[in-house]
């Protein structure tokens, strides 16, 4: 996939291809070398619908691999700092017969929510639900569900600090900065 970005950022600097809107099909082609049969091509799975959705106003880091087979959903607002994994699948490794690399994938959708931040080096496994509005710390390993409001942090991640509507931010803060009007109008 990183390859595929950099060769699509390279020809979009040239200007050989058309700028990229919302909604339209990316499509990553895969070719079998020369004297491949068919049980290698039956392999091969094209996958019906979307895939991937990144929404509006989305920040993707350099170096950020987003690899999909189920479903994942990047809602508006979302950055993600460099060298991020996210991925829906992974292989089986309960069948101690055969080689883990050729297990049966096994599938769950992944959502990160409006207006999260996911900082350098995490990893999203399958079945992550991540709510809105959370910040996820460096190197963290997230799977199953993120409260909205939180803070995550760790291997695997847990919230860390969470906004309560009665209490605030707990623990609290150590510090509050405030946005300044012209940067959140942005």
């Amino acid at each position: 996939m990183n390859l595929v970005i950099a060769k699509l950022h390279e020809a979009q600097l040239r200007k050989d291809l058309p700028e990229f809107r919302p909604g339209d099909t990316v499509r990553v082609n895969v070719r079998l070398k020369e004297g491949e049969g068919e049980k290698e091509k039956e392999r091969l799975q094209a996958f019906e619908g979307v895939v991937i959705s990144i929404g509006d106003r989305c920040t993707i880091g350099r170096g950020v691999s987003i690899v999909g087979r189920h479903g994942i959903v990047i809602e508006d607002d979302v950055t993600t700092a460099p060298n991020i994994y996210i991925t829906d699948h992974n292989h089986g490794y309960n069948e101690l017969g055969i080689p883990i690399g050729r297990q049966w994938l096994s599938e769950e959708p992944v959502r990160i929510g409006a207006g999260s931040w996911l900082g350098t080096g995490v990893v999203v496994l399958p079945g992550a639900d991540i709510g809105r509005h959370v910040a996820v710390a460096s190197n963290a390993v997230v799977r199953g569900v993120v409260p909205d409001n939180s803070v995550v942090a760790g291997v695997p991640a847990r919230v860390v600090r969470q906004y309560l509507d009665s209490d605030g931010w707990q623990p609290p803060l150590r510090r509050e900065v405030a946005t300044p009007a012209w940067w959140a109008e942005g």
